[in-house]
């Protein structure tokens, strides 16, 4: 004569059966689904951050006479490594000799682990030593674009891209935390592009962006 059931799914550390709900640590499904007297079906949807620990699932049936029991059994958020970035930089129309505005690429974090970043960048073929190329009208070696993490950083202070990747140092992008809006999960690193002398045209390069648990 089991009437409902509830269930609560909590990192078994951080957390607790009785805890609020908190994309990080808590859910609870209050609408467990009745498909014979003695068999029900409780789901979960994890937020992406959701914690990668060890978690319990706490299910409790109560009968037509109020009285209650549960059962308790535990399982594994796995780790997630997982960003997304802005598909373009855009360093707008340049001279040659000139260098283009501070351009921001906003990396957020889509895991649940604290991650670095790692970058390089080619022109046409991963490793060949530029940072684009413009057809017929030349190519921008890969050291006259370079990054920062702080944005008022001088162009002749700003790391060099390379054609391997490289880790950024004192960057990392936090695992998220904010239920409501996007905190240290998002940070931004900053670019600029140096044209050479003699070069025009339309200019492509590729920049590969990848992440690591900090």
């Amino acid at each position: 004569n089991v009437s409902r059931v509830n269930a609560t799914l909590f990192d078994s550390v951080t957390s607790s059966h009785t805890a609020a709900d908190d994309n990080n640590n808590h859910y609870t499904n209050s609408t467990c689904t009745n498909f014979t007297d003695t068999r029900y079906q409780c789901l979960f949807t994890l937020w992406y951050y959701a914690n990668n620990a060890s978690w319990q699932c706490n299910l409790t049936a109560t009968d037509t006479n109020n009285v209650s029991n549960f059962l308790a059994i535990g399982t594994v958020v796995n780790e997630l490594i997982a960003i997304e970035a802005n598909a373009t930089i855009d360093y707008g129309e340049l001279q040659p000799t000139n260098g283009s505005n501070m351009t921001n690429l906003t990396i957020v974090n889509f895991g649940n682990k604290n991650i670095n970043i790692s970058v390089r960048g080619y022109g046409i073929t991963d490793g060949d030593n530029l940072s684009m190329t413009c057809g017929s009208d030349g190519n921008i070696s890969v050291d006259n674009e370079r990054y920062a993490v702080q944005f008022s950083t001088p162009f002749e202070q700003m790391t060099d891209l390379t054609n391997k990747s490289v880790m950024m140092a004192n960057f990392t992008v936090f695992q998220r935390t904010n239920d409501a809006s996007n905190d240290q999960d998002l940070n931004n690193t900053h670019w600029r592009i140096r044209v050479p002398s003699g070069i025009g045209g339309s200019c492509n390069g590729t920049i590969v962006v990848s992440a690591t648990i900090a």
